[in-house]
């Protein structure tokens, strides 16, 4: 009977291993999987029309405006006559017209690069995942274009009695450190290579 049990505690015991075996590399694959499918979702986005033209039309007012006040400045002026040309428009040509302001296609962006660095930070994508599609060039858009202008945005929303550092703006800090990190990892590559 004692050799009976022993056996079937065996069996149990090896029973509940290969259980946790195949639970660990389900979970494996099911992390693998999810974390191709955000990445798939995320490039795509990445290479959408829409994305082109905000990228081309935000490049091409840094172009034009090669200080970060002078960009400042030109980016509030065309969004407030972008809203102005709206405001008259009749209610059905509006939303048509939104989405091709400034304004608009600067939040398409930014939110793209808040999300894109917020996979990075919480290492939801691997970095050499993250960094084989997004490259410093790619990413060269955070500290030309989107901090100079979101940080001033940020900044109008505060208090004048509020401390205005980089510092105070999380967002910032992740889209900075994201394009720090792939710089980081060009310079390293250029000097491997």
């Amino acid at each position: 009977m004692s050799q009976a049990v022993n056996i079937a505690t065996v069996l149990s015991i090896l029973g509940f291993l290969v259980a946790l075996a195949s639970f660990v590399y389900a979970r494996q694959n099911a992390d693998a999987t999810r974390i191709h499918q955000v990445l798939l979702h995320v490039i795509m986005e990445y290479r959408s029309a829409e994305m082109c033209l905000a990228v081309r039309t935000l490049w091409k007012l840094r172009r034009a405006n090669p200080q970060d006040e002078e960009l400042v400045q030109a980016y509030e002026k065309i969004s407030a006559d972008d809203q102005t040309r709206i405001d008259e428009l009749p209610a059905s040509r509006r939303l048509e017209e939104e989405r091709s302001s400034l304004h608009c296609q600067r939040r398409h962006v930014a939110h793209f690069y808040y999300f894109l660095a917020g996979l990075y930070e919480r290492k939801i994508v691997p970095a050499e995942e993250l960094f084989s599609h997004w490259t410093e060039v790619d990413l060269r858009i955070i500290p030309r274009i989107l901090i100079p202008i979101e940080k001033h945005l940020l900044e109008e929303s505060l208090r004048p009695d509020q401390n205005n550092s980089l510092a105070q703006f999380p967002g910032l800090v992740r889209l900075q450190h994201l394009y720090n990190d792939a710089r980081a990892l060009a310079t390293c590559s250029l000097s491997d290579g």
